[in-house]
């Protein structure tokens, strides 16, 4: 796969069924391998990836903006990772062992 787009989207209403049919709908996606409901200028921040730029206009002109619900979209496409699959940074979560003397 060597084509990624982080896409904004803007829906018409937000809490609603619509709009869950809308996250049903674009979670079943496969060419979708995030999505986020997020603040902003956007309702919703996708991260699309297929194997070449036409792969994408299909994506977008077939699937996307065929729900009805879809207002604006926004499409960044990535022209090259630098990083990605990095692992959570955890640390804090690590219990903190006492300290030997400490009441």
């Amino acid at each position: 796969m060597g084509f990624t787009a982080f896409v904004g989207v803007k829906i018409d209403g937000q809490a609603n069924k619509r709009a869950i049919a809308f996250e049903k709908a674009v979670v079943e996606m496969p060419e979708v391998v995030a999505c986020h409901l997020v603040s902003g200028e956007s309702d919703y921040f996708l991260e699309v990836v297929v194997p070449e730029l036409a792969d994408y206009q299909r994506f977008l002109v077939g699937k996307l903006l065929n729900l009805s619900i879809v207002r604006e979209v926004r499409s960044n496409i990535a022209i090259q990772t630098l990083k990605a699959g990095a692992q959570l940074p955890l640390e804090h979560l690590k219990p903190v062992a006492p300290e030997v003397g400490a009441k």
